[in-house]
């Protein structure tokens, strides 16, 4: 079936990245760094400012992997760099409440795994989330890796 027929649930194409994280870890960072050379001018609030350098670059460092991953999955969308599967979806399964494992399904026997938000720029809108159920669904997905869906679609018939 054409791709037209399908109602787009999500289009990594179509997504923008965040930009709060970048500027929060550049905030951190700046704090922390004039803490750092300016703290025995301040006393102790400058030595427990410290500390904003370390959440900084941890933030940096996550903003920086969601970068590039976000990045790849652009271009290989862009450039048909993904493999497509078609058909009905088959097992599946949330994980029950407070358990923040991933979502599983089949696609004609393509295993696939939705993440948390927090963990991939890829298709990561579970159930928990507001997600759609995807439960004996028709769907399209374009994917680069099996946990990394970079368009998916459903439609009413198969």
């Amino acid at each position: 079936m054409p791709q037209t027929q399908y109602s787009v649930v999500f289009d990594i194409a179509q997504r923008e990245l965040a930009w709060w994280p970048a500027a929060l870890a550049l905030v951190l960072l700046g704090l922390g760094f004039v803490a750092f050379f300016w703290g025995d001018r301040v006393g102790r609030i400058g030595e427990s400012l410290r500390s904003l350098i370390v959440f900084g670059l941890l933030i940096g460092t996550w903003f920086g992997f969601h970068f590039s991953q976000f990045n790849r999955l652009r271009s290989a969308s862009e450039s048909g760099a993904y493999r497509t599967v078609e058909g009905r979806v088959e097992g599946f399964t949330v994980p029950p409440v407070g358990d923040h494992g991933p979502e599983v399904f089949q696609v004609n026997g393509q295993r696939f795994e939705v993440e948390h938000p927090m963990t991939s720029e890829a298709f990561n809108w579970t159930v928990y989330d507001g997600g759609p159920d995807l439960t004996g669904r028709c769907v399209l997905v374009h994917y680069t890796r099996p946990n990394e869906i970079i368009w998916l679609g459903v439609s009413a018939r198969c």
